[in-house]
C-alpha cells in the first residue's frame, strides 16, 4: 500500500466528482498491477525487480525520447548514449511477451 500511495501518488484524487476520482484510483491500481506483473520476470535486472515505483519512473518511464508515429508503427527514438538502454530493452521485451500471452 505504501508503494501505491507514495510511489504512484494514488492519494491525488483532487476532482470534486466521485466518478472522476474513482477512475483515477482505478488507473493507479492498474499501474500498480502492471508494475507487479513486470517485476515477476527473472530476466529483468535486479534493480528493477526490487525497485520502488520511483526507481521505475527514473530509469524506465521518464525518458527523453522522440515518438515517431506512422500509419504502420510507432517508433520510440532514444539517445544513442543513454546509460539505461539495456534495462529499458528488457522491460520492453517483457511487455511484448506479456501482451502476446494475454
Amino acid at each position: 500500500m505504501d508503494e501505491l500511495k507514495n510511489g504512484l501518488h494514488m492519494d491525488r484524487l483532487s476532482c470534486h466528482r466521485f466518478m472522476a476520482n474513482f477512475f483515477r484510483l482505478l488507473l493507479h491500481t492498474a499501474a500498480m498491477n502492471l508494475l507487479n506483473a513486470q517485476r515477476d520476470d527473472p530476466q529483468l535486472p535486479e534493480v528493477l525487480r526490487k525497485g520502488q515505483p520511483c526507481t521505475w519512473r527514473t530509469l524506465v518511464i521518464k525518458v527523453a525520447a522522440v515518438i515517431v508515429q506512422t500509419t504502420r508503427r510507432i517508433v520510440v527514438r532514444l539517445a544513442g548514449q543513454w546509460p539505461w538502454w539495456p534495462m529499458y530493452q528488457s522491460v520492453a521485451d517483457r511487455s511484448r511477451r506479456f501482451l502476446s500471452t494475454a
